[in-house]
């Protein structure tokens, strides 16, 4: 069924790129359509095989590490932490619900969530003690907030709440890609879409530079170049994530809100992002570090936290590629 909202995506295509491209996305249109409409069974029959996914908040663990969109084989191949890793599954095929799923609606106030995840101006203030949310600390250069950051604001928050459990939520290895073999991809990429003749702005060509995901639906980078640039993000993310380890205190779990796809198919489709219950979505990394003792955890009333700007929140969220 064709809906309003596809007709003006077409015209919105065709007014900018042309013909040919709109031609050439149809297909695909169709084709994803096909696969959303099959979702429910899809996600029926994954639970039925696999379960419906780890309730975090009932493991234990005094400091819950996430990396956004980590995929389990690729964390446990080319990541270097030490500790005992197992395969569990997400309660979400995206960080919105597996926020909804692990934390809304219950109270959970003997927890501090420190999140660079922009979903996470959509919990309630009686959830968890507080949010401490580093969005603030987002870099236009790079369409996120870096990992450095994230480490320093959990360092914080360890400090400023000693006696609670902590939710340390980084970005990556979610896109935009980080390092130089996205970078090249991505440059390469424009290069190639505006090597004719265009009246187009410098600062309009720069708006249109395309996410990592559109640049290989175009078959402009292979699928190899893809999986190597989300491995590289991965082995960026991981020094900044063992630093943290080594400033908490108490025992910490290194896992993720949900995995990825990275040119796998479903129904002859080559799958991006974390949309459908695939494996490589919904199968996470969990592991769990030595540690020497417990922290000494209590439950306060909640102290609230400042939500953002709806304006500034939909526009990190758009650069992640969410809307």
């Amino acid at each position: 069924m064709i809906r309003p909202s596809d007709i003006q995506k077409a015209v919105d295509i065709l007014r900018s790129d042309g013909v040919v491209p709109l031609l050439r996305k149809v297909p695909h249109h169709f084709h994803w359509r096909t696969v959303k409409a099959l979702e429910p069974a899809v996600k029926w029959n994954f639970e039925r095989k696999y379960g419906s996914g780890l309730d975090v908040m009932e493991a234990e663990w005094d400091n819950l590490i996430l990396l956004d969109a980590c995929r389990y084989d690729y964390f446990e191949q080319y990541t270097s932490f030490e500790g005992e890793l197992s395969r569990v599954v997400s309660k979400g095929r995206g960080s919105w619900e597996f926020i909804r799923e692990n934390f809304v609606g219950r109270e959970l106030h003997d927890t501090v969530y420190v999140t660079a995840n922009p979903h996470a101006e959509r919990i309630g203030q009686d959830v968890f003690f507080t949010v401490e949310n580093v969005l603030d600390k987002w870099d236009p250069d790079i369409g996120t907030v870096p990992p450095e950051s994230m480490t320093a604001a959990a360092i914080e928050a360890q400090e400023t709440y000693p006696d609670k459990r902590l939710i340390v939520h980084y970005m990556q290895p979610h896109t935009p890609h980080l390092g130089e073999i996205a970078q090249n991809l991505e440059t390469k990429y424009v290069q190639n879409q505006y090597a004719q003749p265009s009246d187009k702005s410098g600062s309009e060509k720069q708006a249109e530079e395309t996410k990592i995901f559109q640049v290989y639906k175009d078959n402009q980078i292979t699928t190899a170049e893809l999986r190597e640039s989300y491995r590289e993000t991965l082995s960026i993310v991981e020094p900044h994530v063992k630093d943290l380890v080594e400033e908490l205190r108490g025992k910490t779990v290194i896992s993720a809100d949900h995995g990825e796809n990275l040119g796998e198919t479903q129904f002859g489709m080559r799958l991006t992002g974390h949309g459908p219950n695939s494996k490589e979505v919904r199968f996470v990394p969990w592991m769990e570090l030595p540690y020497e003792e417990r922290k000494t955890v209590t439950k306060e009333s909640p102290i609230g936290f400042q939500y953002l700007e709806d304006a500034y929140v939909e526009e990190r969220l758009a650069d992640l590629g969410y809307m």
